[in-house]
Formats: C-alpha cells, sequence, structure tokens
C-alpha cells in the first residue's frame, strides 16, 4: 500500500472516531519508513506520545527503522534509550542504523552491551549485520572475537553467515583462514565463491584464484558480474589470454552488459596483454565509463603517444573526470618510454598535485630503458625520501648504473645501501600457460615437479643455441 493511501485511511480513522492502537500505527510508520517520508512519520511519533504508545516494543521498533532510513541516527538512540520494552529487532535496529551510516565502533558497541542482556538470543540476521560491519573496520582482533561469540553462544552458521565470515577474514587481512572456511562451508551460493576469489586476487595469488574460479565451473555454479571482474582481474596479471577471451565470450554469448567494472578489466586485460585493438573495442562498447576506463586505454598506448595524450585530455574536457595521480603515472610512462624523457619532465612539474613514488617510479624506469644515468640519480634521491623502506628504486638504480657500465663502483655502492638497510630483493617469478594451466616459476626455486626435464631440455636449447653462434662465426 502507498504512503498516500495509507495516511488517507489512516486520517479517516481518526476522523471517525476510531482511534488508532498499537497495531495500527506500525503499519502507517512502516508506508513512511519505505517512502522515506520523515516529516508525516513524526506527525505519528506525535500522537504515539501523546497516546502513550510510544512505550510498546512493536511501535518503537518501527519508529527506530524510520528514523534509520532517513538517516537521522540521533533520533533512532533517543528513541531506543526511551523504551524499557526491547526486543532483539530493537538491537539489531539500532546495530544497523549505527553501521549503514558509518559508525561501526558503535555499532559493534551496541552488539557487546546486547551481548549482556541474558533474555535476547542473537538470530542469523542480527550475525551478518555485525560480522559485515566488523569486516569494515578491518580488525583483526576484533574479527576473531566476533567469531569466538558465535561458537561460544551456538549460532547457526547458515550460509548468509558463513559467506560474511569469509568476506570479513578477508577484509582483516587474513586470506589463509577465510580460504580454510569457505573449505569447510557445507553450502555455498554464488556470494561464497565470489569472496574468495576476490580475496585471493586481492592477495596477490591470483594462481588459486583461477583455480577456485575452475572449481566453481566444475560443481556448476554460474558466475556473475563480480566472479567475472575478479578473474578477468587475475588473468590479466598473470597474462592467461586463453581464459581470459573465454570469459569476454561468455560475456558476449550471455549478453551480459561489458560497463562499468567488467568493461574495466576487459579493457585492463587485453591492454596488459598488449592487444590495443581488442582493448579499443571493449572501450568503445562500454555505455558508461568512468576514470579507470581512461586509466585502462592510457596505460595500454604505450608507444602510442599521441592517442595516449588525447585519451587524458579528453577525461576532463570531454567528459568532466578529473585525472587523479594513477593517471599521471600513466601519461609519464607512456611520454618515458617513448623516449620524450624531457617531456615526461616538464609534465611532472605541471602536475596539479604532488608527484608520489609510482610517478616518479615511471620516471626512473624510463631512465633504465633510455641510459639517463644523470637524471636517474636526482630521481633516485626523490624516490628515497617517499619510500626509504622500498627497495625497488634501489635495485633499478643498480641496474641503471650496470647497463651504463659502471658496475664496479656505483653499483656495487647501491647493492651496499640495500644489505644496509636490510632490504630482500623480491625474487624474479614468471608464469606460463600451458593447455589452460597455469605454472609458476621464481627465481632459483626447483619445487615444480617436471623441474628436471625443464632443467635438462634448457640445457639442450643452450648447447643448441651455442652451437648455432660458433658454427655461423666459422662461417664467416
Amino acid at each position: 500500500m502507498s504512503l498516500k493511501l495509507s495516511l488517507r485511511f489512516y486520517k479517516d480513522m481518526i476522523e471517525k472516531g476510531f482511534v488508532p492502537d498499537n497495531f495500527t500505527l506500525p503499519f502507517v510508520l512502516k508506508a513512511c519508513a519505505q517512502a522515506q517520508a520523515l516529516r508525516e512519520g513524526e506527525g505519528i511519533y506525535v500522537y504515539a506520545i501523546k497516546s502513550g504508545f510510544v512505550f510498546d516494543v512493536y511501535v518503537g521498533n518501527t519508529l527506530m527503522r524510520l528514523y534509520v532510513v532517513c538517516g537521522v541516527i540521533e533520533a533512532v538512540r533517543k528513541v531506543f534509550d526511551g523504551n524499557f520494552h526491547r526486543d532483539l529487532v530493537s538491537w539489531t535496529t539500532l546495530i544497523q542504523g549505527y553501521a549503514s551510516m558509518g559508525f561501526s565502533r558503535e555499532a559493534i558497541g551496541v552488539f557487546l552491551d546486547m551481548g549482556s542482556d541474558d533474555n535476547l538470543r542473537v538470530d542469523e540476521m542480527t550475525m551478518v549485520i555485525v560480522i559485515s560491519t566488523c569486516a569494515k573496520l578491518g580488525d583483526l582482533d576484533l574479527c576473531r572475537k566476533i567469531h569466538e561469540y558465535i561458537f561460544d553462544n551456538f549460532v547457526k552458521v547458515d550460509v548468509y553467515v558463513g559467506n560474511a565470515l569469509v568476506d570479513m577474514y578477508v577484509k582483516c587481512g587474513d586470506v589463509d583462514f577465510a580460504f580454510k572456511l569457505f573449505q569447510e562451508m557445507p553450502e555455498k551460493n554464488v556470494v561464497s565463491w565470489n569472496s574468495m576469489i576476490l580475496g585471493l586476487a586481492q592477495k596477490g595469488d591470483f594462481k588459486e584464484t583461477l583455480s577456485v574460479f575452475r572449481r566453481m565451473q566444475r560443481e556448476n555454479v554460474k558466475p556473475d558480474d563480480v566472479t567475472l571482474v575478479g578473474v578477468l582481474n587475475s588473468c590479466a596479471n598473470l597474462g592467461v589470454l586463453e581464459l581470459g577471451e573465454w570469459i569476454h565470450a561468455y560475456i558476449d554469448r550471455n549478453r551480459i552488459k561489458a560497463d562499468g567494472f567488467i568493461g574495466n578489466a576487459l579493457v585492463d586485460m587485453y591492454a596488459k596483454y598488449g592487444n590495443i585493438d581488442k582493448a579499443f573495442g571493449a572501450f568503445e562498447n562500454m555505455k558508461r565509463r568512468d576514470v579507470y576506463s581512461y586509466t585502462g586505454m592510457i596505460a595500454g598506448h604505450i608507444g602510442l603517444v599521441e592517442e595516449g595524450c588525447r585519451y587524458f585530455e579528453d577525461m576532463s574536457r570531454l567528459y568532466n573526470l578529473q585525472p587523479q595521480i594513477e593517471h599521471y603515472g600513466c601519461m609519464v610512462d607512456l611520454l618515458g618510454r617513448a623516449g620524450l624523457i624531457n617531456e615526461a619532465e616538464k609534465f611532472i612539474k605541471s602536475m596539479p598535485i604532488e608527484p608520489d613514488a609510482f610517478v616518479w617510479g615511471a620516471l626512473l624506469g624510463a631512465c633504465r630503458l633510455h641510459g639517463k644515468v644523470k637524471l636517474a640519480e636526482s630521481i633516485m634521491k626523490r624516490l628515497v625520501e617517499i619510500e626509504p623502506d622500498k627497495e625497488g628504486a634501489f635495485v633499478l638504480m643498480s641496474n641503471i648504473y650496470s647497463s651504463a657500465n659502471l658496475w664496479r663502483d656505483d653499483a656495487m655502492k647501491v647493492r651496499k645501501s640495500i644489505k644496509e638497510r636490510n632490504m630482500k630483493k623480491t625474487p624474479g617469478c614468471s608464469t606460463i600457460e600451458l593447455d589452460g594451466v597455469v605454472h609458476e616459476f621464481r627465481k632459483g626455486e626447483k619445487s615444480h615437479p617436471q623441474a628436471t626435464e625443464i632443467y635438462k631440455m634448457l640445457y639442450q636449447i643452450t648447447n643448441h643455441v651455442r652451437g648455432t653462434t660458433e658454427a655461423r662465426k666459422y662461417a664467416r
């Protein structure tokens, strides 16, 4: 029933001498809440105070709900504190009110206060709200306390509570435990799979992300938009073109709109593969574009300077989208890779925002490509000021010196600085896709099950190359 109709019946009822009671008022207040009609709802509230029905638990709960949807948290708390007859709905509504308005700590505080009432038994719905609120805080210790409460109070862990727990541990940084919970869940839905896929991708474990997706397919769970974005991002980072193209075909086959996150993920994936035509095709097919769409196209047009610059300018000129630090970094990378080092420097000086490590790092990378040692040294000083504990700039500077045959003095000094600062270089890692399976290799690692055969083949290839080189030398 519409608000207008509800209020008309309510008004007719009073005019004909009938007195609204604690059954009538909740229905009218519910209609006000659905329409977010705060002024009309407060008129009902005045009547409830005069008639004494404001102390009725059902009237109070519906009134609290009205204030929650209208975003008036002070009024929610006032009604709650003024009502001595509270039930689980009263507490849950207050918790949800604080949580929905961004007061996560206060929401958890109310939940902990609620635990002191021995007459209340928390249900799954309340628990999901509390777990989701805890996830927003990112507090792992609090996360574990909430999980402990569930076990201690025998709260039923259905699929919704399970999903919320997995999501909470992912967002609080313990992806491994989230995966353990996910494995143990007796019932899963698409949200369960999405939580794990996005969690693993966020951790950077892209190989495991794709493994979970393949398992999802085997169990005949239909992926949704969230699934596809997580998998496309993992394909982009691993360079798994075959699966990425299969996902794109799946999107087209099922007539899924490739806008927003999905469109951006497609653009980013093809740009990282270096397939600019397909990246541009995905970009052109997007009905709605945002800053991330343009980031993908700018980054993808490395070597196509004019087009990249045009996309950068179009962001603000045509679409009123203000470039962020990532876009400036992409432009520096674009100019630097093309050998336009002076232009890249001028671009940085003209930036309306302070350049960060990403921007300077892009220019340092260009210095390595084009042998600009002196400029690299000045950039290095800036990077050390911004990120004194990161080893990336030191390693890159060492490589620049080595490429310029300055290994003995300058490169060794940089290597010594790395040791003195107790920095550890992240081992090099590469991946290759073969028959739909991704194989990962790290520098110096021999844990691959076919390591013996692989090194044997590399030895044969190396000898063959050496033999061919020697033969050509003598042929001259």
